[in-house]
């Protein structure tokens, strides 16, 4: 089988898979188009709804973990990977995931919610926000005119900050829906993941918009310069250099025409088994730290939960594939530690 059928033509696409796939992208456009331009206001409690239900997600997450000793069954994990089927739960998992997409159109389509839903936000808000220059969220904008001028030096770091915000958040779903799954050489992706991972992504998407556009959180210059959002932002951006490179690394351990795993060499490798993963959730953390509102929070704990959890189960996994072969030197987690 050629990379570019399993980017673009691979999956077993049955006609419920097909009517998935239709029914669900046909319901985050109508989302897009009709839900979206309601939600263009301070709406706490559906922030804290949402909130909810991704920490509903990572205790699900947590529950899988458990279960299984390694999280979601896919890829190395799952049975066709080696990763075995002992558990009830692991073999129920494995027959609910069998439907599969093309990889490529999986990860393009379930990753861009998180990077279009926060643009059509910032595109409402650009043409109804009392600050200039795009990214302003109007429950802050009020206070903004009770407490300095409209066109205060303040009053632009504000908005300069809130920008970066959504920047971090949305340059991380640029890369991952347009970039690396036309990269990436992973087998079809099962359609139940594709699915739930698409409600997470819009949701997210959505949660992170109304956090940062109508919040509340920010007040003036030093939320725009202090140390935390500086730090934060560096720390994201070691985060997503990491992941992406680790990507790299991943895609280039075997040549054309090679079969099974090898270890991988070079980078966070050296120091973290699963690295890729690793990376993620230290972008996430930093952003959490950037940004420090609730639903960040929310975001970088379940990153932690799931991402993190996979990342411990990787380690343990290349310990037994490869024995006394695989790097002493190399932690689950924490660096030097752990």
């Amino acid at each position: 089988m050629s990379s570019d059928y399993q980017r673009l033509g691979g999956g077993s696409w049955s006609c419920a898979t097909v009517a998935a796939f239709i029914v669900m992208n046909a319901a985050f456009a109508a989302y897009l188009w009709l839900g979206i331009p309601r939600l263009c206001a301070p709406n706490p409690g559906l922030a804290h709804a949402l909130m909810g239900y991704i920490s509903l997600l990572g205790a699900s997450q947590l529950f899988e973990c458990l279960m299984t000793g390694q999280g979601t069954n896919y890829g190395k994990f799952g049975a066709e990977g080696g990763g075995g089927a002992g558990s009830w739960y692991q073999r129920i998992m494995d027959a609910a995931a069998k439907p599969t997409l093309p990889i490529g159109l999986a990860w393009w389509t379930m990753e861009q919610p998180s990077l279009l839903v926060p643009l059509v936000f910032l595109a409402i808000t650009a043409s109804a926000g009392p600050l200039d220059a795009g990214a302003v969220f109007l429950g802050l904008a009020r206070r903004c005119r009770e407490t300095f001028p409209h066109d205060s030096s303040a009053a632009r770091a504000l908005d300069a900050h809130l920008r970066l915000a959504i920047g971090l958040f949305c340059l991380h779903y640029l890369q991952r829906a347009f970039v690396y799954p036309w990269l990436t050489r992973g087998r079809p992706y099962p359609t139940l993941y594709w699915a739930l991972a698409l409600v997470f992504t819009s949701v997210n998407g959505t949660l992170q918009s109304l956090e940062l556009l109508f919040g509340g959180y920010y007040s003036g210059m030093q939320d725009a310069l202090s140390p935390c959002a500086l730090a934060g932002s560096a720390l994201f951006a070691f985060g997503m250099a990491t992941n992406v490179h680790s990507d790299y690394i991943l895609r280039n351990l075997r040549r054309p025409g090679e079969t099974g795993y090898k270890i991988p060499q070079g980078g966070m490798f050296e120091y973290i088994s699963g690295a890729n993963l690793w990376g993620e959730v230290v972008e996430w953390l930093g952003f959490a730290i950037a940004t420090r509102t609730p639903g960040a929070a929310v975001f970088s704990l379940f990153c932690l939960v799931g991402i993190g959890g996979r990342c411990v189960a990787t380690h343990g996994w290349y310990l037994r594939k490869f024995g006394d072969a695989y790097p002493q030197q190399r932690r689950r987690m924490i660096p030097f530690v752990w």
